[in-house]
């Protein structure tokens, strides 16, 4: 997990209710913006808000606005956002030009929305309007008698909607709002509020999207081999667990396709989800990380005695205990992003349903309650001291 800063400020309808936040990127608590180049800025806000997870939590559902340069409309990266929740600005710095153009087209195409930013009148803006859902005026720097012309310049394009910038007074707002703008931003509603969070690291959104690729039915094994092979430590880990005792081969593994075909879907599945928590934070113990790998095991040897069939989701149940502690972070909130059955969930989230019985006897092992520590099962008699002691040996085999 790293720390995540976002400006955040609200954008208002003409009724006083929220339309949309404009998120800012921010590198610490200080809000300002930090010295750093635009195309990094875009590229940070992106990682964090959208690939990292956490857009839902800054924006409560509502549509975000996000500010692009040139350089990162040119290498697509609006495309990786979902075109329902962005607004993609269009900097009043960029040269209204063919290139820019055939972009903005483009992600019209695709069903983006896309908003000039602090418009300022050019002859040539003209031709982008067929594809502008928002044009932003900042009242500050731009006089009546420019908006008029601009207004007049937009009423062949009845789907363009105008946006107020920096309005400080009620005065201002109601002005504009005569005028017929549809959305308002600035001080007079609320100033740009930073925002911390924690976003999963980059090999952790890298686990993510390979325990994504393995939920379909039909997993494409290929797909999870060329992933892997663009990332040499998880693979390297993924050989370490495809070789270790627990499988008993004849012969060790030395191929990344090879390891993924043998293994499996659901045997790489729980091989990601134990990626998921040792790509932890650098700041806590080692000796966390291995804590959910004991349970994980654990949780899956009383299952075996007494559920087989349900296993694999106790083995997952088990290492995703402790993700609260791990990542400093609401339950709820790091497993929402996880793809997880209803019944793992319920466990985690709710401790209830059956998978969380397994989580309750491990509790009560490593606090030592044994007289609570009663199997699950009357058909067969389990060693529950075997079961742990086997989980730690498994788990030290595990890190690195």
């Amino acid at each position: 997990m790293r720390d995540f800063y976002v400006a955040r400020q609200p954008i208002f309808n003409a009724d006083n209710t929220l339309f949309a936040y404009e998120l800012l990127f921010r590198d610490s608590q200080e809000n300002i913006f930090p010295e750093v180049c635009p195309n990094e800025a875009t590229s940070r806000l992106i990682d964090g808000s959208f690939i990292g997870g956490l857009v839902d939590d800054l924006t409560a559902g509502k549509k975000c606005f996000i500010n692009f340069t040139f350089d990162s409309l040119v290498k697509k990266h609006p495309s990786l956002l979902p075109t329902e929740t962005l607004v993609i600005e269009v900097l009043e710095t960029l040269r209204p030009g063919k290139k820019l153009l055939a972009e903005c087209i483009e992600l019209h195409k695709q069903g983006y929305q896309i908003a000039l930013d602090d418009y300022i009148p050019h002859p040539d803006w003209i031709n982008f309007f067929p594809y502008i859902a928002i044009i932003k005026v900042d009242i500050q720097q731009i006089s009546d008698v420019h908006i008029a012309e601009l207004i007049k310049a937009i009423q062949p394009y009845p789907k363009i909607k105008l946006l107020a910038e920096r309005v400080e007074t009620h005065e201002q707002f109601q002005h504009y709002k005569a005028l017929g703008f549809s959305y308002f931003q600035g001080y007079f509603f609320a100033r740009p509020e930073v925002l911390k969070s924690r976003t999963l690291s980059a090999p952790q959104l890298v686990v993510l999207q390979l325990m994504q690729v393995l939920m379909v039915p039909e997993p494409d094994f290929d797909k999870v081999t060329k992933i892997l092979e663009q990332e040499v430590q998880l693979a390297f880990r993924l050989l370490q667990y495809a070789n270790s005792a627990k499988f008993k081969r004849g012969k060790p593994i030395d191929s990344i396709k090879r390891a993924v075909v043998l293994l499996g879907k659901k045997e790489l599945y729980k091989c990601m989800s134990l990626l998921f928590v040792t790509q932890m934070n650098d700041s806590k113990p080692l000796e966390l990380a291995k804590l959910s790998l004991v349970r994980g095991r654990f949780c899956e040897l009383l299952c075996m005695n007494a559920y087989p069939k349900l296993s694999d989701a106790a083995f997952l149940t088990g290492i995703l205990s402790l993700l609260d502690a791990i990542f400093d972070m609401p339950m709820a909130k790091i497993t929402a992003k996880l793809p997880l059955s209803d019944e793992i969930l319920q466990a985690l989230n709710d401790n209830c349903g059956l998978l969380a019985n397994f989580l309750t006897m491990v509790n009560n092992y490593e606090k030592g309650n044994w007289q609570d520590c009663i199997p699950l099962t009357t058909t067969q008699e389990i060693s529950i001291a075997q079961c742990y002691n086997s989980a730690v040996q498994w788990a030290e085999e595990q890190l690195p």
